[in-house]
């Protein structure tokens, strides 16, 4: 049973991080846009019901509004730049605890707007807000948070927050394709030259089986980091990568490579001459895939 006091501690804690994020150089012009005005429409439902709390100092009521402000907390916390799939429970907790906030205060916010969902709350206000699950409405009381126009019922106080009807699409421009920068960084795989070039020096300078293995776990490990969480991986941006450390080791490959990609080739000419050679064509193609290639593709393919 929360009390007024954790709730608002708790919803405050969650405003003022809406609020860095809507400060943040880390996010785009687009997204502390959209921080803005979720900041600003949960700012005005705690307000309210600091001036105005319904049930008191301590209630069962309030479980839910203090639920979503410690998720949205973590939502804020949890979301990156470009990414809308960890954006969108930010956007959930905010618009879902602004309504929860609504249901525990006496005098309601009116024709509050959600721009986030495109609709207008109604006038009419529920008697009393639904209980915690299991117990019984108080007199006169009723299971219907705020309503949207258009949109289903609010999640009823005391249930699991994350079983919602669906999530609610951000803006469009909040999903925006990560900058020029973001990308180059996503495409060369740090972790894999690191790796390779400890693991060379077991190797007498190179060997085309570690080139191999290195090149296998640079997919398996960008597979799994560039995961979604509807669990899809970003194949476009596990390939950038991979060719990414194929071109940097053609741009430093020495003779005892050079010679084991010849024997692989059924090329007999100098291993020296071969080296050199395949470290100008690698050089040269790196140079084209760093500085222009991040300007061509798309890496958010709902960008």
């Amino acid at each position: 049973m929360a009390s007024k006091s954790d709730l608002i501690d708790d919803a405050v804690a969650f405003r003022d991080l809406l609020y860095k994020a809507a400060t943040s150089g880390a996010f785009n012009e687009a997204e502390r846009d959209g921080f803005t005005r979720l900041h600003d429409f949960y700012q005005d439902r705690l307000e309210a019901f600091k001036k105005r709390p319904r049930f008191g100092e301590v209630s069962s009521y309030y479980d839910n509004a203090l639920r979503w402000a410690t998720t949205g907390s973590a939502a804020v916390r949890g979301c990156l730049s470009g990414d809308a799939a960890s954006q969108q429970p930010v956007y959930d907790a905010a618009n879902q605890g602004g309504d929860a906030l609504d249901a525990v205060t006496s005098e309601p916010t009116k024709g509050g707007f959600l721009s986030f969902r495109g609709s207008l709350l109604t006038t009419k206000v529920p008697d009393a807000p639904a209980p915690i699950a299991n117990a019984a409405p108080a007199a006169g009381g009723s299971a219907a948070g705020p309503v949207a126009f258009g949109m289903p019922p609010q999640t009823p106080l005391g249930a699991d927050p994350t079983a919602l009807p669906g999530p609610v699409p951000p803006p469009k421009k909040a999903a925006a394709d990560p900058s020029w920068f973001a990308k180059l960084m996503t495409m060369f795989p740090a972790e894999a030259v690191t790796a390779y070039l400890t693991g060379s020096q077991y190797f007498d300078g190179g060997s085309i089986w570690l080139v191999v293995l290195t090149l296998v776990a640079v997919i398996v490990v960008r597979t799994v980091a560039l995961m979604s969480p509807e669990g899809k991986p970003n194949m476009l941006a596990v390939g950038v990568a991979a060719i990414s450390f194929l071109l940097w080791v053609g741009a430093t490959a020495d003779a005892s490579l050079a010679a084991q990609v010849q024997s692989v080739m059924g090329d007999h000419s100098d291993a020296a001459a071969f080296a050199k050679s395949l470290q100008k064509s690698a050089s040269f193609v790196i140079l084209l895939w760093t500085w222009v290639v991040p300007a061509l593709i798309k890496l958010n393919p709902d960008a």
